[in-house]
């Protein structure tokens, strides 16, 4: 059975966001977890075309899918890098719905912050990471959904 995680972000058209977060994340996975094959999508068609116009081909989540049960895959794991759900994650959860026929198992992982309780823990973390005297700061882009 071939297994695949597909590590999906909104993405960025920065070369060091990109190798240092993103690159850094699916290197981690790999090592995590070595029965499987890993791949990337990203959300953001603008961050896709963008990337593609200067060469850098980047798939979707369905182009990506598509390949993966084109090349044979029957078991995927799909993992956000999303911090809230939020339209993108919302859109991501939609393709792979579209695609569940195609695989024996796909399934998805969450956003970082999916409950209440998941920011108590990760508050937790960098407070025991960094003590009281440092701070942490999320950005994102704000998102229309009810979450």
């Amino acid at each position: 059975m071939k297994k695949a995680i597909l590590v999906v972000s909104f993405g960025t058209t920065y070369e060091n966001s990109l190798k240092n977060s993103i690159e850094a994340l699916e290197n981690d996975i790999r090592a995590s977890f070595p029965e499987y094959d890993v791949f990337r999508a990203f959300t953001s068609s603008i961050v896709i075309k963008r990337l593609n116009e200067r060469g850098i081909s980047t798939d979707s989540v369905s182009e990506a899918l598509e390949k993966l049960a084109s090349n044979g895959y029957s078991s995927v794991t799909v993992q956000p890098t999303h911090i809230i759900n939020g339209i993108e994650f919302e859109k991501m959860c939609s393709v792979c719905e579209t695609f569940s026929s195609r695989f024996s198992h796909i399934c998805t992982g969450v956003p970082l912050f999916n409950s209440e309780s998941d920011m108590e823990y990760v508050c937790q973390f960098f407070k025991n990471e960094f003590g009281t005297d440092s701070a942490a700061a999320f950005m994102g882009h704000g998102t229309e959904a009810a979450s």
